[in-house]
């Protein structure tokens, strides 16, 4: 009865058990997804793939606005809102595959992912750089930064300081100069 008792208590030990290690096993295998190498992704044929689907309202359940398009292993990304990195791991793209990124506007939900998908590439570096594309203001946008932070410069002053003058006619200088030389 003794030994009976002990292979019943060995074998609800033992299910026990295995059903602790399957849940352990299962969950590492999530946990090594998450950081394991992905491997390219190639499209036989043109491929819409919602990366992240929120907007300007913040929700903790949805990523910022993204959208990835695939043909061959070319990948344009449109957009690249907040936790762009993560929602392309989600959708097993390689962070370093896109490469270009087209913005749709310049507002903070559509580009709150750029700085994340541009430095987490340090991790994984692209073979050619990140081709980025716009709207208009997008391209004058760092000339504007650069000369507020720059000095004027004397030409500059020197413009300010003369009254402006119409088109065609002569300030006074040149029409001193012109008579001086006139009178030469």
């Amino acid at each position: 009865m003794v030994a009976r008792l002990m292979i019943l208590v060995l074998g609800v030990v033992s299910l026990i058990a295995g059903v602790f290690l399957s849940c352990q096993m299962w969950r590492y295998r999530d946990l090594a997804e998450g950081i394991a190498w992905l491997e390219d992704r190639h499209f036989e044929r043109a491929t819409l793939i919602a990366v992240g689907t929120g907007g300007a309202a913040e929700n903790l359940r949805r990523l910022g606005p993204a959208t990835a398009i695939g043909v061959g292993t070319r990948i344009v990304l449109v957009d690249a809102g907040r936790g762009v990195a993560d929602a392309l791991r989600h959708c097993a793209i390689p962070i370093a595959q896109p490469d270009t990124l087209l913005l749709t506007s310049l507002l903070p939900e559509n580009t709150l992912g750029l700085d994340d998908l541009l430095l987490t590439g340090w991790n994984t570096p692209r073979a050619k750089p990140l081709r980025l594309l716009g709207p208009p203001e997008h391209a004058r946008a760092p000339r504007r930064s650069s000369r507020r932070t720059q000095p004027p410069s004397r030409a500059s002053h020197a413009r300010a300081a003369s009254p402006p003058t119409a088109r065609g006619s002569t300030s006074s200088r040149s029409a001193t100069a012109s008579s001086r030389r006139a009178t030469a």
